[in-house]
C-alpha cells in the first residue's frame, strides 16, 4: 500500500499542508471541507489518522505550523517552492538520520526557539507534504532534546545570534554554520536523544506511515477511512 499525501491537523476544522500547484509546492492552511479531504463515494483512497501522544509536542508542532504556513506570514514572490525532480529519488534516498539530517534537526530547533519562518541562503525553506509534518514534529522535539543535552553536557548549546546579518543570505549562512559546528560536536549525543530519527527531507508519505507505525510509543493510530461506504456503515452501527 503507498500514500499520496500527508497534512498535520491544527484544530478547529485546520489542516496545514504542502500542495502542489502548477509548477511548485506551496503551504497552505485549509479546512478539512477542502477537496483534498473530501471522499467520494466508490473512491479507493485510504486516510489513516495518527495522534502525537505527547501533547506537549503536538501543541509546538501546530504552533509552529500556523506560523510558516499561513500565507499571511509570507513576503509576496516567497511562496515556498520544490523541485519535484527530487520527490522521484525518494525510493533511493538516505532516509535515516544522517549527518545532513541532523545538521537540518538543528536549523529546525533555532526557527522552533525562535518562531520563526525557517529559511536557508537561497530564501523560504523548501517543503513537500511529509517533510513538512516531519519537520514541524523534529522542531517540536527538538526542544526536549537540546534541554536534556545542555542538561547533560557540561558546555551548553545556545542558538547563534544573528541580527548582524542584513540578507536572508547571511542569515540562513549563519544558521548553517552553527548547526554544523554542534552537530560535529554532539553527533553521537544527539543520535541517542533524538526518537524522531529519520531523514525528514528525503521520506514520502508512505515512509511517514510506516515510521509512525514503527514508533507506536510516539504516534498512535487514532482511526483509518477506507470509503465513504464505510463512513456511513460505521454510522448506522452507531
Amino acid at each position: 500500500m503507498s500514500y499520496l499525501h500527508a497534512s498535520l491537523y491544527l484544530g478547529d476544522g485546520e489542516v496545514a499542508e504542502a500542495i502542489s500547484d502548477k509548477d511548485k509546492i506551496d503551504l497552505k492552511i485549509n479546512q478539512l471541507t477542502h477537496e483534498n479531504f473530501e471522499i467520494k463515494r466508490g473512491c479507493k483512497n485510504q486516510f489513516h489518522v495518527f495522534r502525537c501522544k505527547s501533547s506537549k509536542m503536538a501543541k509546538k508542532a501546530v504552533k509552529l505550523a500556523k506560523v510558516i504556513a499561513s500565507s499571511s506570514k509570507r513576503e509576496k514572490g516567497e511562496s515556498g517552492s520544490f523541485n519535484f525532480r527530487s520527490i522521484t529519488l525518494f525510493p533511493f534516498s538516505d532516509k535515516s538520520l544522517n549527518r545532513e539530517a541532523i545538521k537540518r534537526y538543528l536549523k529546525a530547533a533555532f526557527f522552533s526557539y525562535n518562531k520563526e519562518i525557517p529559511v536557508d541562503r537561497y530564501g523560504p525553506r523548501n517543503f513537500h507534504c511529509s517533510y513538512l509534518v516531519m519537520w514541524l514534529y523534529q522542531a517540536a522535539e527538538s526542544k526536549y532534546v537540546l534541554k536534556e543535552l545542555n542538561r547533560l553536557s557540561i558546555s551548553k548549546i545556545e542558538f547563534p545570534d544573528i541580527t548582524l546579518c542584513q540578507t536572508k543570505k547571511e542569515k540562513g549562512e549563519a544558521i548553517a554554520q552553527w548547526a554544523k559546528n554542534n552537530r560535529d560536536r554532539y553527533e553521537e549525543e544527539l543520535r541517542d536523544l533524538i526518537e524522531i530519527n529519520l531523514n525528514a527531507k528525503a521520506i514520502s508519505p508512505s515512509d511517514m506511515f510506516n515510521f509512525f507505525k514503527l514508533k507506536s510509543h510516539l504516534f498512535g493510530q487514532v482511526f483509518n477511512v477506507i470509503s465513504k461506504e464505510s463512513i456511513e456503515e460505521k454510522n448506522s452501527q452507531n
